[in-house]
């Protein structure tokens, strides 16, 4: 399509290959849209849904760019142990991603858009709610070691090693921490 990938980004521009509009990376005539720098023809995996399986995130490159994969599954599963709405573990996200200034290189200038489905997989919102507690307790689920799971980009001011997160466990039951103070995300007291 003669397009090129610089800094992670589509012709040094644009965070993402697939698009509805940006018109300006669907410019060749000769190629139909499924072979243009960018399109909106999608990148489809099939997954079959087990009971290991809590919930499914949708973000934007607004939030990827600032926390791995495994950061946010971590940070979901205890705003969800702390009987949180799924909708303020979305605000909490963004509120650790955002820039506390301009000079981050744009990580945290972003937009963000992020959406969590809880896969209740029959149970009713409170049984599942209570069961990834007890999971998250025991140090059960998708679980990495901490240089995994620790949050990255602007909004982050600790590291594993001096975090005082609240969320230790204890090492037989191989919980991990989330490297940074947390405390006041996953606080419920005022709610």
């Amino acid at each position: 399509a003669g397009g090129f990938v610089d800094f992670g980004r589509v012709n040094g521009n644009l965070a993402l290959s697939r698009a509805i509009g940006d018109f300006e990376f669907k410019k060749s005539a000769e190629l139909p849209p499924e072979q243009q720098i960018v399109t909106a023809f999608p990148d489809v995996e099939e997954h079959e849904l087990t009971d290991e399986d809590e919930f499914l995130v949708l973000a934007c490159d607004g939030i990827w760019d600032c926390q791995s994969s495994q950061a946010v599954v971590e940070f979901v599963r205890r705003g969800i142990a702390a009987k949180q709405d799924l909708d303020k573990i979305c605000e909490n996200m963004m509120d650790n991603c955002l820039a506390s200034n301009s000079e981050t290189g744009g990580v945290g200038c972003d937009n963000m858009t992020m959406s969590i489905i809880g896969f209740l997989n029959g149970k009713t919102k409170e049984q599942w709610y209570d069961e990834i507690a007890k999971r998250v307790a025991n140090g059960d689920g998708p679980c990495a070691p901490p240089e995994y799971a620790e949050f990255r980009g602007p909004g982050v001011h600790h590291n594993y090693e001096d975090s005082d997160s609240g969320y230790e466990m204890d090492a037989e039951n191989k919980g991990k921490s989330f490297g940074v103070d947390d405390t006041e995300l996953f606080d419920n007291a005022d709610e």
